[in-house]
């Protein structure tokens, strides 16, 4: 039936696009921990930087919360 299989094929889309921007935020969530405990040991932000690929403008703003 046309109904099931193109609702099946929105289902899986939507699947995909929820694991995928699932992914991008762990991955991201990762990456702020990781300069947030450089930060910690005093390593320098563009260093961090460099080493996360996170903007030193929020590498800063992690130092301030």
């Amino acid at each position: 039936d046309t109904y099931d299989s193109g609702f099946s094929a929105g289902e899986e889309y939507g699947f995909s696009l929820g694991r995928n921007e699932g992914i991008s935020l762990g991955i991201t969530q990762a990456k702020l921990e990781t300069a947030k405990n450089m930060r910690f040991r005093n390593i320098p932000i563009d260093v961090i930087s460099e080493c996360t690929g996170l903007s030193i403008e929020v590498i800063q703003d992690l130092a301030d919360k």
